[in-house]
């Protein structure tokens, strides 16, 4: 199954490609759980994530995309809609200097 992973911790998802399932999670941990749940599960998945950088108190969406590269996650692809304009350049170098591709 495809899963795109909306991360975000106000904002809500507006459109998800078609025949995507959506997820919208709102922290780090909750990221983290709903990807191995779904890896744990046994299913074949693919995965987007779009991504904001600042998740309130807890760790950011540059943490993400560090767990990302670190456990070599099969993305699809990643889109970054946050309105940090560093983190956005930092998450965005890490994923595709590791290969990950932006959508």
């Amino acid at each position: 199954m495809q899963h795109y992973i909306y991360v975000d911790d106000m904002r809500t998802l507006d459109k998800c490609p078609d025949g995507w399932q959506p997820h919208v999670v709102r922290t780090y941990e909750d990221t983290i759980d709903l990807i191995l749940a779904i890896l744990y599960s046994g299913e074949t998945a693919s995965f987007i994530l779009d991504l904001d950088h600042d998740l309130g108190k807890t760790k950011s969406g540059y943490d993400i995309c560090k767990w990302v590269v670190e456990n070599q996650l099969p993305l699809v692809g990643f889109h970054i809609h946050s309105m940090n304009p560093v983190g956005v350049m930092n998450m965005r170098q890490l994923l595709t200097h590791y290969g990950y591709s932006e959508i």
